[in-house]
């Protein structure tokens, strides 16, 4: 039997009382209570599960860029594709989360360093598309005058 965690000792009792109802407009909010409970209590330590929701921020936030930057998508498109835009990121986030979780130490820093990497990589990545973006928008250039001077038409 796998062992309560204190944040699930807490809310569990909740959710079984609240699993009883028969209210069927609870029921997505049951759902995404207990989801939520066995994502926090999924890892031992806090810290690693800080970064795999870092890593998950990252790589949702740099596909959304690399989606900008390929031309806005049809709402269509989105719906038809998005499980096949996001499987990679979904494959190593939970590639991740394995390792996270593992009892050995080595996995368990890989991973970390992993996540690390990911969080720096796509942060910089954002960081040269919003330099590079901004050099290219001509709506937030400033016209440089030197004083005594006259403008060249």
């Amino acid at each position: 039997m796998r062992s309560i965690r204190p944040f699930e000792a807490e809310f569990l009792p909740k959710l079984q009382r609240a699993k009883g109802t028969s209210n069927l407009a609870q029921l997505p909010v049951q759902l995404v209570c207990r989801a939520a409970v066995r994502y926090i209590s999924s890892l031992d330590s806090h810290f690693c599960l800080g970064l795999l929701t870092a890593t998950a921020a990252a790589l949702f936030f740099h596909k959304c860029i690399v989606i900008m930057l390929h031309g806005p998508l049809t709402p269509l498109f989105v719906v038809l594709l998005s499980p096949s835009l996001f499987v990679f990121d979904w494959a190593t986030l939970w590639l991740l989360h394995r390792g996270l979780s593992s009892r050995r130490r080595v996995y368990e820093f890989s991973s970390g360093a992993v996540c690390v990497l990911l969080i720096v990589l796509s942060g910089s990545f954002v960081s040269f598309y919003e330099g590079s973006k901004s050099g290219l928008d001509w709506s937030h250039a400033i016209e440089v005058l030197s004083h005594g001077v006259p403008a060249k038409a």
